[in-house]
């Protein structure tokens, strides 16, 4: 039986175990009364109010946002919502029909109204709302959507990713992208936050409350948002994270309808956690030919492309520019913070002279947005602001870990800690930076390799000179790979690891024979280097160091016969 929306006044809809109440905005299960979101309950009374008719995306938008535009993933995560709260058998319900729409397919019948009481310690939620998003987020859509979904699966959702990679952007886009899904929406940034008393009480502010209790102020939230559907996105968590932590875990255990989702540079391991690690925006491969419209297909060119047109009054990437973008973009990392600055600089600089400058990048990517986080307005700034947070032992393993200049094994890094470290320690301080964001791991041939970003290296490259322990470093990575050359054998040479570590057996070289930092070891890798890289077809990249072997070993028979 069809049931016309208008003519459910003073009446209520009854099908299985459930009443709903359209005029008074209620649903009972049982006798109880279930919380629904605005706009998700406002999806249920359009389809059981019409049983056994097909609702396409355009009725139920039409009846639900009145017609406005909005985005297919919001009505899906509404329906999944109106799923969720009639319970397991929530298919049972509500069908959907490929292709065509959505069905409610449970008889209907209709009964005398029930006004609905408020529950006794109803409290008015009045949260603040979202950062603006002035600028397009570029690059994002999947990840976007992606999480979006999965807010509906799981109640704790932490985004983890580098300094500057664009984490609070992403939540906020999600948050914004649910908002028809929950009762309310609140933005909670942490950065400032001390304690975790500081948290709960910014927790309360975002939502619109006065706290009373300050013993236990995550109860009193709790009651307060009790069976109403909540989202809360805790922004910078990483030099909280204990303290998040227990404050999430004991939010969700009291309040069911809570779904928190996190940014941090490490995850909380919290119950029920589920992480989502950001990767950096796509950039450009290393090569000279790629044209305009070619640099332009990745979302890191895109974001400079548009970001220099804000700071210039326009800006179109050309043929001439194309492949400095693209090496601009790629030295940065895809990190969205990154390239936002260098954008900026192009005024000064020009797109070749800011290609050059990048050695130094430290010095070139400053100015951000004067209403930035202190800590987003220089890119040293957001390295600075991980730095601090690390233990001591976890810098030094940082400091250590930047003389690589490629990809390295386990192996390498313990070797490089140092004698005095065992391999579990130096297992750990590898763990504990990948958990950091400031190592990044990739599986090969049945193990994993790991790296530094550029800006991570040279920035822990910059500590490791200030802390006076650079050139024994050194050493240690040339023996290292002194170590490789003359462990490879020619069976090696299908092996993509040790085409790899010629990046690093070349760095090692530059430094002891080159900047003259131990010749008589930069002697012995090169000439252990040298099979290896006529292996390798390597050869005419090992000439000048073989020169500069060569002529010190002149040099010392000279002296002898002296």
């Amino acid at each position: 039986m069809s049931v016309q929306l208008d003519s459910a006044v003073g009446e209520r809809l009854k099908f299985g175990e459930f009443e709903l109440a359209p005029v008074a905005r209620t649903l009972w299960h049982r006798g109880e009364e279930i919380r629904l979101g605005s706009r998700a309950l406002d999806i249920l009374i359009a389809l059981a109010s019409r049983p056994g008719q097909i609702l396409s995306k355009d009725d139920l938008t039409q009846l639900v946002w009145r017609g406005a535009f909005i985005d297919e993933t919001a009505l899906r995560v509404g329906i999944s919502a109106v799923r969720k709260a009639l319970g397991n058998g929530g298919d049972r319900y509500i069908a959907t029909v490929p292709g065509r729409g959505y069905c409610f397919v449970l008889d209907v019948e209709t009964a005398a109204a029930r006004p609905a009481a408020a529950p006794p310690h109803f409290v008015r939620l009045k949260p603040q709302r979202l950062p603006a998003q002035i600028a397009r987020v570029v690059g994002r859509d999947e990840v976007i959507a992606a999480l979006a979904t999965e807010a509906t699966r799981h109640r704790l959702l932490s985004l983890v990713g580098s300094g500057g990679i664009g984490k609070t952007t992403v939540a906020v886009a999600v948050a914004d992208r649910l908002r028809t899904a929950y009762d309310a929406v609140a933005f909670v940034d942490l950065a400032p936050i001390e304690n975790g008393t500081q948290m709960s009480a910014a927790a309360a502010a975002a939502l619109g409350l006065n706290l009373r209790l300050q013993e236990n102020p995550v109860d009193e939230i709790a009651v307060a948002v009790e069976d109403r559907r909540v989202l809360i996105v805790l922004d910078n968590c990483e030099h909280l994270v204990e303290q998040a932590a227990a404050f999430v875990e004991a939010l969700l255990g009291r309040a069911p309808c809570v779904t928190i989702l996190t940014t941090s540079r490490e995850r909380l391991r919290a119950a029920g956690e589920w992480v989502h690690h950001l990767s950096p925006l796509d950039a450009p491969p290393e090569s000279s030919t790629l044209s305009a419209e070619e640099v332009r297909g990745y979302p890191a060119v895109e974001l400079f492309e548009e970001r220099a047109a804000f700071a210039l009054g326009g800006y179109q990437i050309n043929d001439t520019d194309a492949p400095y973008v693209a090496e601009i973009c790629r030295r940065l990392d895809g990190i969205a913070l990154a390239i936002e600055l260098a954008a900026g600089r192009l005024t000064g600089l020009g797109v070749q002279g800011l290609a050059s400058s990048l050695e130094d990048c430290f010095s070139i990517l400053t100015h951000g947005r004067r209403t930035a986080l202190l800590r987003h307005q220089t890119l040293r700034a957001t390295l600075d602001w991980s730095y601090r947070l690390l233990s001591p032992e976890d810098q030094s393993a940082l400091r250590c870990l930047s003389v690589f200049n490629g990809s390295f094994t386990l192996e390498d890094a313990v070797f490089v800690m140092g004698p005095l470290i065992r391999f579990g320690e130096a297992n750990d301080r590898l763990t504990s930076l990948l958990e950091k964001s400031l190592v990044v791991a990739r599986p090969q041939d049945g193990t994993f390799r790991y790296r530094l970003l550029d800006t991570t290296r040279a920035y822990g490259q910059d500590k490791l000179e200030e802390s006076g322990e650079a050139n024994p470093q050194r050493r240690r990575h040339a023996q290292r790979f002194l170590q490789v050359c003359l462990a490879s054998t020619p069976e090696d040479q299908s092996q993509s690891s040790l085409r790899q570590a010629m990046a690093d057996v070349r760095a090692a070289l530059d430094w002891s024979l080159v900047r003259g930092g131990d010749m008589s070891l930069g002697v012995d890798l090169a000439s252990a280097a040298t099979p290896v890289f006529l292996r390798l077809s390597l050869l005419r990249q090992h000439r000048k160091h073989l020169g500069l072997a060569l002529a010190h070993i002149s040099a010392s028979r000279s002296l002898q016969l002296v």
